[in-house]
């Protein structure tokens, strides 16, 4: 009996269906083409939900950062030029001091975002 093989695109996808007059089986053809249509639509659906997750989970991560630079911010201006004199800080470097805290803040809460 002569064996006749069709390969997929997809590496490791194989369709075997032999008739033993040496013809093909359309109907196993078209039903296993079916099952390989639905696990690279699966798999591209998984990828793509992974990558929306990450890219949420970065914009997250960006918006916590910026909350937290905009109060370190506001609470840093509220205080008087003494305050700020005595730990270190003159008024017009505000916005770098509070960008490093909320940075620093963030990667204390968490440390897998690296």
């Amino acid at each position: 009996m002569v064996q006749k093989t069709v390969f997929e695109a997809r590496e490791g996808a194989r369709i075997d269906p032999v008739r033993a007059d040496d013809r093909f089986d359309h109907l196993a053809i078209r039903l296993r083409a079916g099952q390989i249509r639905a696990e690279v639509i699966a798999e591209l659906t998984s990828r793509a939900a992974h990558a929306l997750g990450r890219r949420l989970a970065r914009l997250a991560r960006h918006l916590r950062q910026n909350w937290r630079r905009r109060t370190t911010l506001a609470e840093l201006a509220q205080l008087d030029d003494r305050i700020l004199k005595d730990i270190g800080v003159s008024r017009d470097q505000l916005g770098v001091v509070a960008a490093r805290a909320a940075a620093n803040e963030n990667r204390r809460r968490a440390p897998d975002a690296a």
